[in-house]
């Protein structure tokens, strides 16, 4: 995703007067946030007007000296709406909230700051705009220009109007008293306000305040932060840490998204460190166009959480995608001893101290829709339940599409060990009639003073290769689960393996996930006693060597191919020419990191019958 060029700074505002500039604006939005900063410390104003009313002048100026902590001013209105229930009004104080934005500069700089909205609030459908970060190819002028077409006026006499009406009032107060005035509002009242500014002149009215209770400041709970700000809480805080930085540097929205995930990336490998390769710079890649199709299809230029985390999930599965979205909600600027009372956002409205309310807010941003998107981490008290509800006496079995990528990865392991045997059985020798295996260009290069061509022979090895073993880590104390598994059919291998205890990682109801430390294939199969209980392979010092010692004993080729970090011991490899075999040693680096990461899972389910529901479970 490459970023555009941005605009001209100073001819972001729109000219409502001869000395009035403004910034229609998306609430909650940093892009708009930018143009105000840009805009303000461009022409340093003599005045700051916003879009709220004069009765809350107080409780947000208290809110806006509070941040980057996220404080949300409440009220109950006045009268309640539509019912005798009572309703509530707030006003959240998101550092990426333009008005939010030009309040700080205004209080920080010193200079005087208007509250011009009227106190009524009124109920508008939302409107669906088009995604803001083309301002910053467009600027904010054409953007406004482009959209404006379908921002509908307000109707006659409706709460809207009064206070399109109440703000131009304001405004030419303003005009005569300040030579230059900043003025930002929601972008569908600025087509009204001009309007009326326009018209004949009238002042403002005198209103009493639009509360039956004094606005209180409350601070925002910490997991509902998602819903209060516009932004995701981590990438307000990138833009927080931002407008702090002394460098100047303004806050970029996709570079914001590269950062989560990078952090995302550093706090997956905390948790799981055996799956780090697995998050690469080509899976980043992945993830950032899986995004980008995202957004194409829903027709916008920035993705949301739902487009990041479907993302993230479909290149590195449900665990990531998890992580990502618990670094999403991050925000660390919180004031836990600021003793002021916290408020909570749920789906229908807040969560005062007393209880839930019905409630609104006076700067709405885009309307939210709630999408489901299924991880991996179920609720403790669910895994739990399935810890204790695990019958020991109905056996254990496998995931059939977990073998089924399993063995492909064996086959193919078998093959390339193939290749390397007939590797070490290949000559060269003198052209004579035929050109064999192709040139040996090194040989040919080396005779060509005597003007000779040299080709390559590799004739077939002789044999092919029995058991494979894979030693992902050879730190055993890791894996303290020891099984033997038999194949079910002709077509699986015989397979023992130390593994993590499956008993700490619960996913279903008889689904438990552990992870491979080392494994042996045993292909055709064979019916073998447990392996980690065979007196047979008690020379054995470690893990390792106990199956690897189980897989030259019951391979049927003299060849068995060895997978690993680095080469088999010395001893090893004197037990396997005592033993009559050879080991063919495959770098594990040979192979994808993230395929191996994801082939390293494995889910054991408590009995045959708990496959007829497992998918529901397994990611």
């Amino acid at each position: 995703m490459a970023e555009p060029a941005a605009h001209d700074a100073p001819d972001s505002g729109l000219r409502l007067l001869e000395n009035i500039d403004a910034v229609p604006s998306i609430h909650g939005r940093s892009a708009f946030a930018l143009e105000v900063r840009r805009l303000f410390l461009a022409r340093r104003y003599a005045a700051v007007a916003i879009e709220l009313p004069p009765s809350l002048r107080e409780p947000v100026i208290e809110a806006v000296r509070r941040l980057p902590t996220v404080s949300c001013v409440v009220y109950r209105e006045a009268p309640p709406v539509y019912s005798d229930e009572p309703h509530y009004a707030y006003v959240p104080v998101d550092p990426c909230d333009s008005i939010i934005e030009a309040a700080r500069l205004a209080i920080a700089e010193r200079v005087p700051l208007f509250f011009i909205d009227a106190e009524e609030i009124g109920y508008e459908p939302p409107v669906v705009l088009p995604d803001e970060f083309a301002i910053r190819r467009l600027g904010l002028k054409r953007y406004y220009q482009a959209v404006r077409p379908v921002l509908a006026a307000a109707a006659e006499g409706s709460a809207r109007a009064l206070r399109e009406r109440q703000m131009a009032a304001h405004l030419r107060v303003l005009k005569q008293r300040f030579a230059s005035v900043l003025f930002v509002c929601g972008m569908a009242h600025l087509e009204g306000i001009e309007r009326n500014l326009q018209g004949p002149p009238s002042a403002p009215l005198r209103q009493q305040p639009g509360w039956l209770e004094p606005p209180q400041v409350y601070d925002v709970r910490p997991r509902t932060l998602v819903f209060a700000l516009g932004e995701l809480p981590y990438q307000a805080a990138l833009y927080e840490r931002c407008r702090a930085s002394l460098e100047q540097r303004e806050y970029q929205r996709i570079d914001g998204l590269k950062e989560l995930l990078i952090e995302a990336r550093k706090r997956y490998g905390e948790e799981f460190p055996e799956d780090v390769p697995s998050a690469s710079p080509q899976a980043f890649q992945l993830i950032l166009k899986y995004i980008r199709n995202l957004c194409l299809v829903q027709s916008r230029l920035t993705p949301n959480l739902y487009e990041i985390i479907v993302a993230c999930k479909g290149v590195l599965g449900g665990p990531f995608a998890r992580v990502t979205a618990e670094t999403a909600r991050d925000y660390p600027y919180l004031d836990p001893a600021g003793g002021y009372p916290s408020v909570a956002f749920g789906k229908d409205g807040l969560i005062l101290p007393d209880g839930p309310v019905k409630s609104r807010s006076r700067m709405p941003g885009r309307p939210l829709s709630w999408r489901e998107v299924k991880l991996d981490r179920p609720p403790e008290r669910f895994r739990q339940r399935w810890r204790t509800g695990w019958n020991p006496f109905a056996g254990s079995c496998s995931w059939p599409p977990e073998d089924v990528r399993i063995e492909g990865f064996a086959a193919r392991v078998r093959h390339r060990a193939r290749q390397v045997m007939t590797r070490d059985l290949a000559r060269s020798e003198k052209f004579q009639t035929s050109i064999r295996d192709g040139l040996d260009i090194r040989e040919t290069l080396r005779h060509w003073h005597k003007r000779e061509i040299y080709v390559k022979v590799a004739p077939p090895a002789l044999g092919g290769v029995g058991a494979v073993v894979f030693v992902f880590d050879e730190d055993e104390s890791r894996y303290p689960n020891r099984m033997t598994w038999h194949a079910e059919h002709q077509n699986e291998s015989t397979i023992a393996c130390y593994a993590t205890d499956m008993v700490e990682d619960f996913v279903g109801p008889g689904i438990a996930r552990a992870r491979y430390g080392g494994s042996v294939f045993l292909y055709p199969p064979l019916l073998i006693p447990d392996i980690w209980e065979d007196p047979r392979f008690d020379i054995a010092r470690n893990a390792v060597e106990r199956i690897t010692l189980v897989g030259m004993y019951y391979s049927k080729e003299k060849a068995v191919a060895y997978v690993g970090h680095r080469r088999p011991s010395l001893r090893l490899r004197e037990l396997a020419r005592k033993l009559g075999r050879r080991l063919i040693f495959l770098p594990l680096k040979a192979f994808s990191p993230s395929g191996v990461a994801k082939l390293r899972v494995f889910h054991i389910l408590n009995g045959h019958a708990v496959r007829s529901y497992a998918a529901r479970f397994i990611q």
